[in-house]
């Protein structure tokens, strides 16, 4: 088997929300965050045949870069990395030392709020809350006008970004920690429900993360 490049920026992004994983059998990729507000599952093109646990999924990609296209392996206990005379064996990691979702599909109560959020959106969250150093994401309705609000939440003396993104009839303000929006970057629909979860749905593929919303989050 090859893990084609679509996958491996996959499980460079899953790297950054947590870093052990179960390559599951089939081909369908999750993880959750070590907190457990966020959660994410994507299909791949690969077909896992058996059950593989990575406790340091950085460590196993950074010996993946140390080929150029190497084929790889999977058994119950070992998966073996190989390219022409040179291989690598890295050992499979017991499921009870592994972060893991569970098993049963999660599901978001009633959606409250609906948007689209574009990769353009996500990617000027991230870059304004480095230069800002303002760790907080609300989404914000007033009765007229919806904003994307990056600012501190605990210092009201802090720089704030707004974006307005359309109309709203609806009241409320969704606020996140830009820490836990670690979205591949592309364009999604986005749910909010009053429960403080949200949903964000990728346009292109299947993506799917589930983001808790802060407890300071109104409705």
């Amino acid at each position: 088997m090859k893990l084609s490049k679509e996958t491996q920026a996959i499980l460079k992004n899953f790297a950054g929300i947590n870093s052990n994983i179960m390559l599951a059998k089939g081909s369908t990729l999750s993880t959750i965050s070590p907190h457990r507000n966020v959660l994410v599952s994507v299909s791949v093109p690969e077909v896992f045949t058996v059950d593989f646990g990575i406790y340091d999924l950085n460590q196993f990609l950074g010996v993946l870069s140390l080929f150029d296209d190497p084929d790889i392996t999977f058994s119950s206990t070992v998966a073996t990395i190989k390219q022409e005379r040179t291989s690598i064996k890295y050992y499979n990691a017991d499921k009870a030392v592994l972060l893991l979702p569970p098993d049963k599909t999660l599901k978001l109560p009633a959606a409250d709020i609906t948007l689209d959020i574009t990769a353009a959106m996500l990617g000027a969250v991230q870059k304004t809350g480095g230069v800002l150093s303002s760790p907080d994401l609300s989404i914000v309705g007033d009765g007229k006008a919806m904003v994307l609000r990056v600012s501190d939440l605990k210092n009201s003396s802090n720089n704030t970004y707004e974006l307005e993104i359309g109309p709203t009839t609806e009241t409320f303000q969704a606020n996140f920690k830009i820490d836990n929006l670690k979205l591949m970057p592309q364009d999604y629909k986005l749910e909010i429900s009053s429960k403080k979860l949200s949903k964000w749905t990728a346009k292109v593929g299947d993506m799917v993360v589930f983001v808790a919303l802060e407890s300071s989050s109104t409705f």
